[in-house]
């Protein structure tokens, strides 16, 4: 049905949109239209109801000023549906929209019926009167929450149309509102920070006077906070890294970093372990953006698993000294292993590696435990990979073919024969520290290992589909064969089935590489120290390497295995 201004006029739509005595945004005037819009439809008015039917639809869209290509986004998502978007409305009804946005009144939907005609069609009118809208909704002196978003969209759009007097009047109405959020925090909470960080985003010329005002505010706090340091404050020194770059950053982390550890400390010392437990968590995250992580990942780790102990939650029956006698454990354990291998050709190098004993076991409790697993996997790679390093040294640099290293695990029962370059390649990977290769090549060649020792037992490792389409089972579902548990180590099986399958540590490191969730930090490691999904990696090639040299076949065929 093609809508006209006329149609706009005779339904007095705004005597509707007038009835809001303080209209904050668009979605104010929803229960209204859509009451109009039911009403017109119980008296079979179509003109009516359609009416008011896309008026209630480009009301309901919410304003997130994130990105400013995609600012208005559907109200509800559920199971594949959605509200409406801009790009839900055909050639006519923009075209209705454009024929009555100046005839509009109230300012928060002229706003947006002008943002969605600029969003479609990019005519620089209809910028500027959504700009202009935005503007008017933006009241400093009476400020609301909403407001925001309207000051942070009109800069977008300010910044898009490289007008500089647009965008200048844009500021100066947003650091007056920044202004009174400050002056009014118990009202507005953190609005204030957080609105400083999408002007920041949005315009860049305001970037560094933006970072001085949060990181004078932030020392501010500090200083008021008496014996710990409060949210806020913390706060704020994140949203400085994430603003800054080079040394900047660094230091911005690191106050953040400490202020979590502070905090943690007092929260330990009121006995609020889980609460000690979550402010470590945060500062193990920000400190995998720290260029120099050095003895401190190892000392937030400390603590982290300290914290958790104390909250009654045991990790293993094994448990390292903590502190000093932990450090010294680790580089105990590091040159025992670095001693072993050195001197050894590359074979009996790679076989004393693949069977270091692992110095923590998990009791059957402790099975599903997430943190249980990071435990075993942080206190085997620490120690260990230097043992690894040990072999890039002492064999790569001869210059180790990938031919010779394929002579080797052509003789490994767990290595799928036809995919015996593949598997090699992987493998050659992890001696280069190139984990992109490994964790990308290597967790596919493990499933078929495991797919081929089933089928060596006779097994079939797939099903017939409905439509008679033969699909390989899950590797979840060869992880829960009776075939393989009596095969495997019950520790090896559950660090197995963490990395590959996510079934109970809540890990999927597979699935995750395989959709690219995970950012290249999870990949590249500076100054030689690791992240956690790098351990992670590292361990999952460890573990493919123990299989290797492990897993045999006797005279029968029978697989077994030898970890000794």
């Amino acid at each position: 049905m093609a809508l006209t201004k006329s149609d706009f006029e005779k339904y007095r739509v705004n005597e509707v949109l007038a009835r809001r005595e303080e209209p904050y945004d668009v979605l104010s005037f929803q229960t209204d239209l859509v009451n109009e819009f039911k009403h017109y439809s119980e008296n079979s008015d179509e003109t009516g109801a359609e009416l008011f039917r896309l008026l209630s639809a480009i009301s309901s869209m919410l304003l997130e000023s994130d990105d400013p290509n995609t600012p208005l986004q559907p109200q509800w998502q559920i199971n594949g549906r959605r509200a409406p978007i801009p790009e839900d409305f055909n050639d006519q009804q923009l075209g209705f929209f454009a024929e009555i946005v100046d005839a509009v009144s109230e300012v928060n939907m002229r706003a947006r019926i002008a943002d969605v005609l600029w969003l479609r069609k990019r005519d620089h009118k209809f910028a500027r009167l959504a700009c202009a809208s935005y503007l008017v909704a933006v009241d400093p002196d009476n400020p609301t929450y909403e407001m925001h978003n309207h000051a942070i969209r009109a800069l977008q759009i300010a910044t898009q149309l490289n007008d500089e007097r647009l965008k200048e009047e844009t500021l100066r109405k947003a650091w007056q509102l920044a202004d009174k959020y400050h002056d009014e925090v118990d009202k507005f909470h953190g609005l204030w920070s957080e609105f400083l960080e999408k002007i920041a985003k949005s315009c860049e010329s305001e970037r560094e006077a933006i970072i001085d005002r949060i990181w004078q505010e932030a020392l501010r706090i500090e200083q008021n906070s008496g014996e710990w340091v409060a949210i806020p404050a913390i706060n704020l020194w994140e949203i400085c890294a994430d603003l800054s770059k080079g040394d900047r950053e660094q230091e911005a982390l690191q106050k953040a970093i400490d202020g979590l550890v502070e905090r943690a400390e007092y929260n330990a010392n009121q006995r609020e372990f889980g609460g000690a437990t979550g402010d470590i968590r945060c500062a193990l995250n920000l400190q995998e953006k720290v260029v120099a992580k050095g003895a401190q990942f190892t000392d937030l780790y400390t603590r982290f698993y300290k914290y958790q102990k104390r909250r009654n939650m045991p990790l293993t029956k094994h448990v390292f000294e903590m502190g000093q006698n932990f450090t010294d454990t680790i580089n105990a354990f590091a040159l025992k292993e670095m001693g072993r291998i050195k001197g050894s050709t590359l074979i009996l190098a790679l076989k004393k590696l693949a069977k270091v004993p692992h110095p923590i076991k998990l009791e059957p409790s402790s099975l599903r435990k997430n943190a249980d697993f990071h435990t075993r996997v942080f206190h085997f790679i620490c120690p260990i990979w230097p043992a690894v390093l040990q072999i890039k040294k002492e064999h790569n640099e001869k210059l180790v073919s990938e031919d010779e290293l394929e002579k080797i695990f052509a003789n490994c029962d767990f290595v799928p024969k036809e995919n015996l370059r593949t598997f090699t390649y992987a493998m050659m990977a992890g001696l280069k520290s190139d984990l992109v290769a490994v964790a990308h090549v290597l967790p596919p060649q493990i499933e078929k290992a495991f797919r081929d020792i089933l089928r060596s037992k006779d097994i079939v490792t797939y099903y017939m589909s409905g439509n008679m389409a033969g699909e390989e089972r899950p590797l979840s579902w060869i992880f829960q064969r009776e075939e393989i548990i009596e095969i495997l180590d019950e520790n090896l099986l559950r660090d197995l089935e963490s990395l590959l399958v996510g079934r109970r540590a809540g890990l999927n490191l597979r699935n995750d590489v395989a959709h690219g969730e995970w950012t290249d930090e999870a990949f590249f490691s500076e100054n030689n120290t690791y992240t956690p999904r790098q351990s992670q990696i590292m361990y999952l090639w460890w573990l493919a390497l123990h299989l290797c040299f492990t897993i045999k076949k006797d005279d029968s065929g029978n697989i077994t295995y030898h970890p000794a």
